[in-house]
Order: C-alpha cells, then sequence, then structure tokens
C-alpha cells in the first residue's frame, strides 16, 4: 500500500505472480495506476485462481480502468 508502483511496475509484478499460488492477499492500495495498469490487472485477473482478496483503492484507473477490472471480476469465480 502506498508505494507509488507504476503501471509498468506492477506488470512485472504481476507476470511474476502467474507463477506464485500461494498469494491470497494483494494490497494495490494508494498507487498511481491508470487505465493501462487496470488492463495489466484484468489479464491477471482473468486466469488467477488463488487470489481471495484484491486491495485496490485510491488509484486513478479512472471510469475505462475499473470497467476493464470489472469485467475481468466476472470471469474470476474466486473474488
Amino acid at each position: 500500500e502506498g508505494n507509488e508502483i507504476s503501471d509498468q511496475t506492477l506488470y512485472k509484478i504481476l507476470e511474476s505472480m502467474k507463477y506464485n499460488l500461494s498469494v491470497k492477499l494483494l494490497n494495490l492500495s494508494h498507487n498511481n495506476f491508470s487505465k493501462v495498469g487496470a488492463k495489466h490487472l484484468k489479464h491477471y485477473l482473468a486466469t488467477n485462481s488463488t487470489l481471495r482478496v484484491l486491495l485496490l483503492h485510491w488509484n486513478c484507473f479512472g471510469g475505462i480502468g475499473g470497467k476493464r477490472i470489472a469485467k475481468a471480476l466476472t470471469t474470476n469465480s474466486i473474488l
């Protein structure tokens, strides 16, 4: 939370987490993610089956980014 992670760094984090099946809670709050970061999250959430809690408050996804995340959540039956 509050690490000022960029969209590019978020991408790298999510790519590495594809192979980590032990993470159950991910707190990405208080960063500056944009709709680009939301796109990265969309792809990650579409395939992740282990994450149970995702905290995203206080980011700058905007309407487009919010829609991207919402769409991914419709295909993720765990979150």
